[in-house]
């Protein structure tokens, strides 16, 4: 049978600090120079350690997005309508990362090559699939060419 779980309240006040945490922390306070200083130094240092959620940002094809950009607002100064313009510039991308794909594939599988530099070209340095990376690429292609606008 399962424990009760016990009704009985944590302690209000926390637990002194021992000898040596005070002098850790007159320490610090005296490196620091004022208490404001420890406080920004310590929100600085936590912020550091703080992890993000997630694979890092790739910005191997940023560039590709600019000229993308810049390509369909060519279009709709044509006159060409926003899905047709949004046919295109995904034309254009997806063209881009298969060709990207295909040769990242190809040299990752090169044994003439040091094991490094195949290791750098592997295809997951890319992204998860090149439908993946269309996908990501075209969102933040409506992103920029929003901001444009």
């Amino acid at each position: 049978m399962a424990r009760k779980a016990s009704t009985r309240r944590q302690k209000v006040c926390p637990r002194q600090l021992t000898k040596r945490e005070l002098q850790e922390v007159d320490r610090a306070l005296r490196a620091a120079g004022s208490w404001d200083q420890l406080r920004q130094q310590h929100e600085e240092a936590r912020k550091k350690l703080l992890r993000t959620a997630g694979r890092p940002y790739n910005d191997f094809f940023d560039g590709l997005i600019d000229g993308v950009v810049a390509d369909t607002t060519h279009y709709k100064a044509l006159g060409m309508k926003p899905r047709s313009v949004s046919l295109a510039a995904r034309r254009q991308i997806r063209a881009v990362v298969e060709a990207v794909w295909k040769s990242h594939e190809e040299s990752s599988q090169d044994m003439s090559l040091p094991d490094e530099v195949r290791e750098a070209y592997h295809t997951r340095h890319l992204g998860w699939n090149p439908n993946a990376i269309t996908h990501r690429l075209l969102g933040e292609w409506r992103r920029r060419a929003k901001a444009q606008e």
